[in-house]
């Protein structure tokens, strides 16, 4: 899954309409839409604010695998 497709998913998850979670997070309804479709990234600062609201990681956001963290810890 792509951010997009991981933000939509983690945002109706927890039941947020856009409009509520882009208040949350300090941006406007349309850009997080953008976001969703993937038409272009969070900055850092929205990426924290979204793990935040949320409630996940940003490792969870970009689609990392319980699997592919444990591959990339044993790695370092």
């Amino acid at each position: 899954m792509t951010i997009g497709q991981n933000i939509r998913k983690y945002r109706l998850e927890r039941g947020l309409s856009q409009a509520t979670l882009a208040a949350a997070v300090g941006t406007t309804q349309q850009q997080l839409g953008v976001w969703e479709n993937g038409h272009r990234y969070p900055n850092y600062t929205s990426l924290c604010a979204l793990c935040a609201a949320l409630g996940v990681s940003a490792n969870d956001l970009f689609g990392e695998t319980e699997q592919e963290r444990d591959d990339n810890a044993n790695q370092e």
